[in-house]
Parts: C-alpha cells; structure tokens; sequence
C-alpha cells in the first residue's frame, strides 16, 4: 500500500512539473472562468425558463461577487488552490483505505470545505450587516416621517450609521447633492447596492413616496420585517443547533462503528474493509454522509425573508 501511495504522490508532481502547471495561475483561470454576470443571450434563455444553471455555480457566483464587493477577491483564489489541493488529497486517502468507491466521494467532499467556510463567514457577515441595515432604516425612517425631506433624514443619521452601510447612504447624497438633484433615480441607485428583498420594497415604496409623501408612514412597518425576521431566526436558532448536534453525534456513531467492528468480531471487519462488497458499502455510506451532511447545512440555515427555509 505504501509503495501505491508513494508512487501516486510521485505520478501527480510528475504530471505536475512535466506540464508545466502552477497552482496559482490554475486557481486564477478558474476563478476567472466563473462569470459574475450574464451575457444578453443567457438572461433571454433564462427568461424563458431553457437555461438553467446548476445551485453548486450560482453558489459559487455568490461567494466570488460578495468576495470582490469586499475587495477580498483573492481569499476566493486561495480557496481555489486549497480545493484543488484537498481534491487530490481525497483520492489519496481512497488509495491509502484501499478503496476505489471512497476515492470520489472524499475528493469532492474534501475539495467544497474552502468554500463551504468562505459561504459560512459571508453568511455572518451578511447577518452583521443586515442587523446595520435594520438600524439605519429605522433612524432614517424616524426623520423622514418627521421633516417629510428624505434628503435630510439621511444627514440627519448618517454620522450614527456603521460601515458598510454608511459608505452606501454616503454615495445616495453624493448622487443627490453633487450629480443630479434626481431623487428617485438616486434611489433606484441605492436599491441596487443592496440584495435584500426587504430593502428592495423599502426602496419601491421611498420612491412612491416622493409623489406621495402620505405613503412614509407606511416604511415603518416594512422596516419591522427585519426585527421579525430576528426574532424568528433568534428562536430557532436553539432547534436548529439541537437538531444539527443531533446529526452529527448519529454521524459519530456510524463513522465508530467501524473501528468497533474490528474488536467484536475481526472477520466481520475484514468483510467489510478487504472485500468488493464491503467496499462498495463504505462507499455508500460515505455518499449518504456526504449528501445528509449538505442537506442538514440547507434545512438548518437562518430563514430569509421571501425566501424561506432554502
């Protein structure tokens, strides 16, 4: 076994050397294969419903986007080169089980846990900002049904809300009072700064508002959406944990039952880790773990409003 390791690990760096290749500029390549943005034909085709783009890609847009909005957009190469790394290390931990069927399933699961920690961040951060967001709406919001001057409630405030949030509401008086007096077009700019659907209404409804100044004493209680999706997501939260602690401790068990095996009966053991069958179940195993894992992350994530439980 160890000789088919060592050989392996020598086979990959050949490969490696003999093409010429550099982790660096494979990671930047890819990186810059992940289109952020659609081309005329694919928005037409997705209109239509006859182009669909696979979740794994959308998700991998997402990361990448937020990423270069962040000005971080190297953490999203390092992460590339780090998966293509684990992706080898997954079929080397298959060849060293002596197991063709896990070699796959490791690969790929070993090689999205980059990503999987750059999304988990970015959802904390996402959070954190949200919450900024809920602040700043409400205070706007506060002056703007006072002095019916949305221009003026935002200066009013500006000085009280954080980063990033500030830097967005900064660039709305900027439109307004040094480029174009055009207050629902400075909106329309605003409101695309922002992917939140709760901000997006928030937006629609401030523009009605300027032919309509009676409809701001309705952005309050679009406002309060935020706080009710905290609080919901702040009960949940503790059901969410017990249930994920619950997965993973049934995980626990499967995955020490293996080893267990050897010491209460070896033969069994030995079926199952040397034999074609017992091989193909450990791989089996180890998909179910894989897709359970992926699934328990999706049903357990904060909700979202106009979305749900994704």
């Amino acid at each position: 076994m160890v000789i088919n390791i060592v050989s392996f690990i020598l086979f990959c760096v050949g490969i490696y050397y003999a093409l010429g290749l550099n982790l660096e500029k494979i990671s930047d390549d890819i990186s810059n294969s992940i289109n952020t943005k659609d081309s005329l034909s694919e928005k037409s085709l997705r209109a239509k419903g006859k182009l669909k783009t696979p979740k794994f890609y959308l998700g991998l847009i997402k990361i990448r986007t937020t990423l270069i909005s962040l000005g971080k957009e190297k953490q999203f190469k390092i992460a590339l080169a780090i998966s293509l790394i684990l992706l080898l290390d997954g079929s080397i931990l298959g060849v060293i089980f002596d197991n063709m069927f896990l070699s796959p399933i490791l690969s790929v699961a070993l090689a999205i846990i980059p990503f999987w920690y750059l999304s988990h961040n970015l959802a904390i951060y996402d959070m954190q900002v949200k919450d900024e967001i809920e602040t700043a709406l409400s205070v706007i919001t506060s002056s703007y049904i006072l002095n019916n001057d949305i221009v003026e409630a935002v200066e009013e405030n500006i000085k009280y809300i954080r980063p990033p949030v500030r830097d967005i509401f900064s660039s709305f008086l900027n439109e307004v009072k040094f480029i174009s007096p055009d207050i629902k077009q400075a909106i329309r700019q605003l409101k695309e700064k922002i992917d939140d659907k709760t901000f997006i209404e928030y937006c629609d409804t401030l523009i009605l508002c300027q032919d309509n100044s009676n409809l701001r004493f309705s952005l309050m209680s679009i406002v309060s959406k935020y706080t009710d999706l905290r609080v919901i997501n702040s009960e949940l939260e503790s059901k969410m944990k017990a249930n994920r602690k619950e997965f993973y401790l049934m995980v626990l068990i499967v995955l020490s039952n293996i080893p267990l095996l050897k010491i209460l009966n070896e033969e069994w053991f030995n079926a199952l880790v040397n034999t074609t069958i017992g091989k193909v179940v450990l791989g089996i195993t180890a998909l179910v773990i894989f897709i359970t894992t992926l699934l328990c992350q999706k049903f357990t994530k904060p909700i979202e409003y106009g979305k749900g439980q994704r």
